[in-house]
């Protein structure tokens, strides 16, 4: 279930990345494929994880009902991705269904793509071009589900790489980053003792010059936190299938 890069250089040279309010035209010429469906079972790694990322989204927006997010037609609310040029799509009534009935889904089913049909809504004029309020708690739930995953990994990227962070790869090494912000405000957080590298993923590059920048909630919001840990799941089984 590879994701595959889909930043853009125009996103490269953005200061400050907004969610909700990029312009139709902007998405859909540059990206590389059209929406597709990834579906997650009980067995598989990500399971667990995007489960709690669904789960705790759809406590937030009641169903998907929010301002933030505008539902179509199944019952799915899109959180659109500036920094990626693209949406996530989550099936929060669904969520909300199987929570009141303490159920566990047999799949769950999201889109990561341009769904049909769908344009983003228009800026609030109220607030200025920016965030809804809302994506303050949804950032939490991204954060909430991204800690757990890297934690349950976190030995298994040791085992393969070894403890130091600097040798690792670029995508294991903004993982860590994500995973270090959500501990300290959101904010970047190198430890003095480490020796200087830096932490890169679609377009976005920190290091300790960047200490007390402000990531989570600023460059990524909760559906580059979701996207970023499918791809790092999706990366870890490919690396264990390759040594099979």
């Amino acid at each position: 279930m590879l994701i595959g890069g889909v930043a853009s250089a125009r996103c490269k040279r953005r200061s400050k990345l907004r969610p909700l309010h990029c312009s139709v035209e902007s998405i859909r010429s540059l990206m590389p494929y059209p929406s597709r469906e990834l579906r997650f079972v009980p067995e598989d790694r990500l399971y667990e994880f995007v489960w709690e990322a669904t789960q705790l989204a759809a406590m937030i927006s009641g169903g998907g009902l929010a301002a933030a997010n505008t539902r179509f037609g199944n019952g799915s609310s899109v959180f659109v991705s500036p920094l990626l040029d693209s949406v996530l799509c989550l099936p929060l009534t669904a969520a909300v269904e199987h929570c009141v009935r303490d159920l566990r889904p047999l799949s769950i089913a999201i889109e990561i793509g341009w769904p049909p049909g769908w344009t983003p809504p228009p800026p609030d004029p109220e607030n200025e071009g920016g965030p809804s309020q809302f994506y303050n708690l949804y950032n939490n739930a991204g954060s909430v589900a991204f800690v757990n995953f890297y934690e349950g990994h976190k030995s298994w990227i040791k085992d393969r790489f070894g403890d130091k962070v600097s040798q690792w790869p670029s995508l294991f090494q903004f993982a860590w980053l994500v995973r270090n912000c959500a501990s300290h405000g959101g904010r970047v957080h190198f430890f003095e003792w480490l020796p200087f590298f830096r932490c890169e993923w679609q377009g976005l590059s920190y290091s300790r010059d960047n200490n007390g920048d402000l990531v989570i909630g600023e460059t990524m919001f909760f559906p580059e936190m979701v996207i970023l840990m499918i791809e790092v799941g999706d990366e870890i089984d490919r690396l264990e299938l390759a040594a099979a």
